[in-house]
């Protein structure tokens, strides 16, 4: 894992072999480009991540696994633990969710204010009966503390 400035990093054999013959590489590491370039990105996170869940992707109403080999490490800041792994989504799983958005975006427009508002009523609802998971997710992905956190779950309902 190749982190910069405590920001996670996506890291590609390719993204690696760029970084290292651009930087002084020397012929003591081409065995170890060789190497790298040989070893896939997926089987990097599947011998080192193989336990840490993987975030899906919410498409079209659905949530969808990822097809992709480039995955983002989200640490727990107090431990350095890797506690999950974000997508970097495909080209082809972006456009889907953009269409997706568009053709929703056509229903929502028509709809009515009393619709959206029940919506947005059922949304704060959701987010007041799961506020402690949530916040404990924040904490575990922020190092906030619970009571912090907790408040960053009520600022963000004010804003529904």
């Amino acid at each position: 894992l190749i982190k910069n400035n405590f920001r996670p990093l996506t890291i590609s054999s390719k993204s690696i072999a760029t970084k290292m013959s651009t930087s002084a590489a020397t012929t003591t590491t081409k065995p170890l480009l060789k190497a790298l370039n040989s070893y896939s990105y997926s089987t990097l996170l599947k011998d080192h991540y193989g336990n840490v869940s993987k975030v899906p992707l919410y498409i079209d109403g659905k949530m969808v696994q990822s097809d992709t080999d480039e995955w983002i490490p989200v640490h727990n800041p107090a431990t350095q633990e890797v506690v999950s792994l974000v997508p970097q989504p495909t080209k082809s799983e972006l456009e889907a969710a953009v269409n997706s958005s568009k053709e929703a975006f056509k229903k929502w427009r028509k709809s009515s204010i009393l619709t959206r508002q029940k919506v947005m009523f059922e949304l704060q609802r959701l987010i007041r009966e799961h506020m402690d998971e949530i916040a404990a997710i924040i904490t575990v992905e922020l190092g906030k503390t619970k009571v912090d956190a907790k408040g960053d779950v009520l600022r963000g309902l004010r804003n529904l």
